[in-house]
């Protein structure tokens, strides 16, 4: 019943060489959260620096930002001139968008000097609502980043100069190795790597009140696998460092497919097990291996799962006909 899930939404394209770097003079920034889709890097003649955009390309390449803003850029004042600036795009609160989006341009800090550089963030409103989400807080400080060194403003504002770095990463599209590199690195920062011990554990999806997707009866599922010696955790549940160290150090991880299995990108080499509900997958877990070597056995219950109307907060529900039988498939495909 649980076959390969291999029919892949996007493309697998990774790089060996880093991503440009490229210096911009009067630029308007526009933020987040103004009430219209306009927000962006933009030039001076109102087109957004591409560099500078926020772009997915699972199904046909499309951009976040608007290709064009027509704000006159002299009704607006010029950031502050004792900084030098670096643009890191937008922070989400969404979990696995902000570890393939958020983190995307954060392989060049290591290129600038943090004493006399602020980082340059897209949000709304102050930065410190922002920094009050524990694992927001805790994926920043393993990457060196506080609160001091970010900067964002509340209304569109000019940049007589922004250096501005091409993301490493492109939601299924391309991945370059330095991202995998770069959250390898963050990830040996909180995380020391120890030998394989403990549980094999199974991520699972069954208390989140909200999501893209959720499996009905995975409780039985997950007694299962129980039974059989894993433990099951809910990620959500955990500090940022702990789910790392599952990765780190657990001899077996498995999951139903989605945002906590990105975390893998920073404990390199890892392998790990994922259940879909759909035949096709995202290529984001594949661009993520391919950034840091790990490895993704995707399977999908084919004849054995039904879509049924969806739970509150939800955008779609499914039913395991046997979850018990798609259990013990899925260890048998993880030799337990």
């Amino acid at each position: 019943m649980l076959v390969p899930c291999n029919d892949l939404i996007g493309t697998v394209t990774v790089h060996d060489h880093a991503p440009a770097i490229t210096t911009h003079r009067d630029v308007l920034y526009v933020p987040t959260g103004r009430g219209k889709r306009d927000e962006g890097l933009f030039d001076r003649d109102g087109k957004l620096i591409e560099d500078a955009g926020y772009f997915r390309s699972h199904s046909g390449r499309v951009s976040l930002y608007a290709p064009f803003n027509a704000l006159p850029h002299d009704r607006f004042g010029y950031a502050p001139d004792e900084h030098r600036y670096v643009f890191l795009g937008a922070l989400t609160g969404h979990y696995g968008h902000f570890i393939t989006g958020s983190l995307a341009r954060f392989w060049a800090l290591d290129t600038v000097d943090r004493r006399t550089t602020r980082l340059v963030v897209l949000n709304h409103g102050p930065l410190s609502d922002l920094l009050a989400v524990p694992w927001i807080r805790d994926v920043l400080q393993a990457f060196g980043v506080d609160e001091d060194a970010l900067v964002s403003f509340a209304r569109p504002t000019r940049f007589r100069e922004i250096i501005v770095p091409a993301p490493a990463f492109e939601e299924g599209h391309f991945a370059h190795r330095i991202f995998g590199a770069v959250c390898g690195a963050a990830g040996r920062r909180i995380v020391r790597p120890g030998e394989k011990d403990g549980k094999p554990v199974f991520l699972t999806k069954m208390h989140q009140r909200s999501g893209v997707s959720r499996i009905d009866n995975e409780d039985r599922l997950c007694h299962r696998l129980d039974q059989a010696g894993f433990e099951i955790v809910a990620p959500e549940a955990l500090s940022f460092a702990d789910q790392v160290r599952l990765f780190v150090d657990r001899p077996i991880v498995a999951g139903i497919a989605g945002s906590a299995l990105h975390t893998a990108i920073f404990a390199p080499g890892r392998v790990k097990y994922d259940l879909h509900t759909v035949p096709q997958r995202l290529t984001n877990q594949a661009l993520l291996d391919g950034a840091n070597g790990g490895r993704t056995i995707a399977l999908y219950p084919r004849d054995g799962i039904d879509q049924i109307p969806a739970h509150p907060g939800f955008a779609a529900t499914y039913t395991l006909h046997d979850p018990v039988r798609t259990a013990e498939e899925l260890l048998r495909h993880m030799d337990v």
